[in-house]
């Protein structure tokens, strides 16, 4: 029986060896610019059953910006909505995908769910301006000028100025549902979605091969 436990836990460790190496190289690959290796290494990790996140997202992402691989904004969201759950940086993509109608159907209700996470537990400053300005508009979420004032602060905390700062005012200014995203807002999202990559890249790092 002892033996068995043994065998059973030096696997264990084997498997966690090997999952940490596939981690280093998809990291060292994507870090040289060897886009296509990295995509190649993770996509066995990406797309397994008990996926690593951070792969997945990283994944995700070079398929929307079609590095190492053609881009397919619908294999992008795909496996960034499949990490979204435990990762906040591709959950902020996945509302923005929505608002935008970027490899899925447009859905602001949607999209205000996907950033609800990230504003509230992570203090995300691009998810928080994102659902200011649904709540100030009406988008998905009932119009609720408090709301969008308490997101406006958020997002200016964590230093966001892509939209006007709100205050609270009487009468409280009158939700506009066909209003579109200014390009300022626009534009900070595709630096986010480098932002990301580097985070994941970070983390694919931090699985350090012990000695």
């Amino acid at each position: 029986m002892r033996s068995m436990i043994t065998i059973f836990v030096a696997g264990v460790m084997l498997c966690a060896t090997a999952h940490a190496d596939v981690q280093q190289k998809i990291a060292a690959a994507y870090q040289k610019g060897d886009f296509a290796r990295a995509v190649t290494l993770a996509k066995p990790v990406a797309t397994s059953d008990t996926p690593d996140h951070h792969a997945q997202t990283l994944l995700g992402l070079m398929y929307l910006k079609g590095q190492g691989v053609a881009r397919s904004d619908e294999a992008a969201f795909k496996l960034l909505k499949s990490a979204h759950n435990f990762d906040m940086g591709a959950s902020v993509i996945v509302g923005w995908m929505y608002l935008n109608a970027i490899g899925t159907e447009a859905s602001d209700a949607k999209a205000a769910e996907a950033f609800q996470v990230p504003a509230l537990a992570d203090e995300d400053g691009d998810a928080s301006q994102l659902l200011s300005w649904l709540y100030l508009n009406g988008r998905g979420v009932a119009a609720d000028y408090s709301e969008a004032v308490a997101f406006s602060a958020k997002a200016v905390a964590a230093g966001r100025h892509e939209l006007p700062a709100l205050v609270e005012s009487t009468p409280a200014p009158t939700p506009d549902a066909s209003a579109t995203l200014p390009a300022a807002v626009q534009t900070r999202m595709q630096e986010r979605i480098d932002a990301i990559a580097a985070d994941e890249v970070k983390a694919l790092l931090a699985f350090r091969k012990k000695p």
